[in-house]
């Protein structure tokens, strides 16, 4: 940890994120070290297992957010998988949902129809939320119209787990007012669950949406039936996470 944190390297990070740091003895779940306990106003937090310089950049970003902010009630996001709770006992995130790390961050795509030419933007911000115990995903999705406007559709996803069942549920809530909840099953090193067929069910009488992972990001991509009991290919996203997402 000194070689990580020595007295140099915490100049340059003042000097770079504007956080002053101080040196502590065990603050008390040294299992857990090296700890991190971060101040704001009348509010602190733990944060464990902090044992990398990418480790500490992470946290110093989000230190600086927060001293910025004057709350800790922030989108850690990628410092979110190192908040403890000494007092619960609970583990730092829910390892059911670890296979879905992959939606985590900020993401734009361009959508491409399999029967038309026609295309739309899609952007969706994935984050840890309740101390790591669920995931929220925020989405937009951008539809031009043949009068140069733009025709766009909010949703909000919760996704979490039953930890008996290791059963994967969204609720989805739009805003058209809508709530759809989906059971999401996962193999082949992708996600998929059934849909809401395109079209209000008059051609396609199934739909069901694929999320795989992907070097840049993840896709999403979305299988209609019209009866006949085989799925083809309806739209394909292709997400890109956004780097500069800090």
């Amino acid at each position: 940890m000194d070689s990580i944190v020595s007295n140099e390297a915490i100049d340059r990070s003042y000097r770079e994120f504007g956080v002053p740091v101080s040196f502590t003895g065990c603050q008390g779940p040294c299992k857990q070290a090296p700890v991190l306990t971060l101040r704001v106003g009348n509010h602190s937090e733990y944060f464990a297992q902090v044992s990398s310089p990418t480790d500490w950049q992470r946290l110093l970003r989000f230190a600086n957010k927060a001293a910025a902010a004057g709350t800790l009630l922030l989108d850690a996001q990628d410092a979110e998988q190192y908040r403890f709770d000494p007092v619960h006992d609970q583990p730092k995130q829910n390892i059911h949902l670890n296979h879905l790390r992959f939606l985590l961050g900020h993401f734009r795509g361009e959508g491409e129809y399999a029967m038309t030419t026609y295309k739309f933007q899609k952007e969706v911000i994935g984050t840890f939320e309740a101390g790591g115990r669920f995931i929220a995903l925020r989405m937009d999705a951008s539809y031009p119209l043949s009068d140069g406007r733009k025709d766009v559709h909010k949703a909000l996803a919760i996704v979490g787990s039953e930890p008996s069942s290791d059963t994967i549920t969204a609720h989805v809530y739009t805003d058209g007012g809508t709530i759809r909840d989906y059971c999401i099953e996962s193999g082949n090193g992708q996600l998929h669950f059934d849909d809401v067929p395109p079209g209000h069910g008059k051609l396609w009488k199934r739909a069901r949406k694929i999320l795989r992972p992907t070097a840049e990001g993840f896709e999403e991509r979305l299988e209609v039936d019209n009866g006949d009991g085989s799925f083809v290919p309806y739209y394909v996203v292709r997400m890109r996470k956004v780097e500069h997402y800090r």
